[in-house]
């Protein structure tokens, strides 16, 4: 019986391999390189997910083989920016690909960012569109002046105590302090100086799950009914349910007034699983990511001290010009800094923050990209991590930090913002990028003021992990004051 067992499944094994093989001999698209396991199953896409360093294996199959490389039998990557708007521009009939069903509980439909449908999606999207245009996250203004303070008194006694501190880490507390109090009320983190909630744990499990089990979602729903609370989104989603209770039960109280009072203030617009959705949406894409970039601006002015100097002088003279807002640097005045803001767009260039391709599914009737006709139904992505430094749409010095190419109006700088999609564009466009960059400029302009870095870990290159947003793996420094801290 045993023995029949084993023939059983042997067969079934045999069968399954054989059935892949002939697929990929009669494909059309059998000629595109990439790993072989790839052609005939998911496992090397899954398990150079599983290692972190996604951005960095699929970079290297890009230099070896070129624009257009295979991840996964149905799956492929591509790293020609001419073709962005075609995938993913205005006018686009590709949608959301699988993987992103692995990013929501299977219970629900949809949230903004796993909505596969586009036209739905756009409904959805207009629901939030005002709360996050730029000219409301300004009105916020206040608010993040109150965690800046209290961000730079922090690094001023890191200052006096001549003591080493973990950059990555006071940035993350940072940015979702800021987003927290934004979005909901105090949430104390930089404060009590940890994540109390285990709300930053918890998104990174959300996070990492989410990328793995991406890579094969049909497993998604039974993955997720054995997963503990502190392993998966789940943890996220307790805590945001707990905490909307309590704000409409009057038992979180802010002195200002949060995206979650205006939105509950819209009873006939907003839902409760409407604002569900935008406080899962600020908290999972709002905070990491603007927290990432600040760290790698810090990290290019250490290691770029001539940048640094020019960047200093230029707010320096700023300040002496306009002044500052109760001792923080104000948003209009940092906003029109040229070189500020042409730092910030280079280091979003050289560290794309997302480190994998925005999966996306061949509409009907098929497509043409970079020279290869793709059927419908197949999943295309662009790689930004492997575009970050070609010649062909940043110049021959693309490798170099040089702020100086985003600025004047010649050709370069044209060209440069052509390319420039650190956001990405068209529909799809990141919903929550006015608040990263009113984050950023706001801190990159307050930090440089008031202190110098010195980066003590690593001394080269930073070393980065990426499930989908690059992070760096450990960057520790001391601080030195350039002027005293007065708030």
């Amino acid at each position: 019986m045993v023995f029949s067992w084993i023939h059983l499944l042997s067969a079934l094994v045999s069968a399954v391999c054989l059935k892949r093989i002939i697929a990929h001999l009669l494909d059309p698209l059998r000629v595109v390189p990439g790993p072989f396991l790839a052609r005939f199953t998911r496992l090397w896409y899954l398990v150079c997910t599983i290692n972190g360093r996604t951005h960095e294996n699929i970079g290297a199959l890009h230099d070896r083989y070129g624009p257009v490389v295979r991840l996964a039998p149905t799956e492929y990557s591509i790293a020609d920016l001419d073709i962005y708007k075609q995938i993913y521009g205005p006018r686009t009939a590709y949608e959301k690909g699988p993987w992103y069903s692995a990013f929501k509980s299977p219970e629900k439909e949809y949230t903004i960012f796993t909505d596969r449908n586009n036209k739905h999606y756009a409904q959805i999207r207009r629901k939030y569109s005002n709360a996050f245009s730029l000219s409301n996250v300004a009105q916020y203004e206040d608010t993040l002046n109150k965690c800046l303070s209290l961000f730079c008194k922090k690094f001023a006694k890191i200052a006096d105590e001549k003591s080493e501190c973990d950059l990555a880490q006071w940035c993350r507390f940072f940015a979702f302090d800021s987003i927290g109090q934004m979005a909901i009320g105090n949430l104390r983190v930089m404060e009590l100086e940890r994540d109390e909630h285990g709300i930053l744990s918890m998104t990174h499990a959300s996070t990492l799950y989410g990328n793995i089990v991406g890579r094969i979602p049909e497993w998604h729903a039974w993955i997720w009914k054995f997963l503990p609370t502190n392993m998966s989104e789940k943890g996220a989603i307790a805590w945001i349910t707990e905490t909307m209770r309590k704000k409409v039960q009057g038992e979180v109280c802010s002195t200002v007034t949060t995206f979650t009072d205006v939105w509950l203030q819209q009873e006939e617009k907003m839902s409760q699983e409407d604002i569900f959705l935008g406080l899962a949406t600020v908290f999972g894409g709002g905070s990491n990511t603007s927290a990432v970039t600040i760290v790698n601006i810090i990290h290019a002015l250490w290691k770029h001290p001539e940048v640094c100097e020019k960047l200093q002088i230029e707010i320096d003279e700023a300040v002496k010009t306009e002044g500052l807002q109760g001792g923080v640097i104000a948003w209009e005045t940092a906003r029109r800094l040229p070189y500020l803001q042409a730092v910030i767009k280079e280091s979003l260039r050289l560290i794309p923050i997302v480190g994998v391709q925005a999966p996306r599914t061949v509409p009907k009737g098929g497509d043409t990209i970079s020279g290869y006709f793709f059927r419908e139904g197949l999943t295309v992505g662009l790689h930004p991590w492997s575009t970050r430094m070609n010649p062909k749409y940043f110049g021959d010095d693309a490798a170099i930090f040089r702020p100086e190419r985003w600025l004047g109006d010649g050709e370069e700088a044209k060209r440069n913002e052509y390319y420039h999609m650190p956001f990405s564009v068209g529909p799809r466009t990141c919903i929550g990028r006015h608040i990263a960059i009113f984050k950023i400029t706001k801190a990159i302009a307050q930090l440089v003021y008031l202190f110098s870095f010195d980066i003590t870990m690593p001394k080269g290159e930073l070393r980065y992990h990426s499930y989908s947003q690059v992070e760096p793996d450990i960057v520790h420094c001391r601080v030195e004051l350039r002027r005293p801290v007065c708030f």
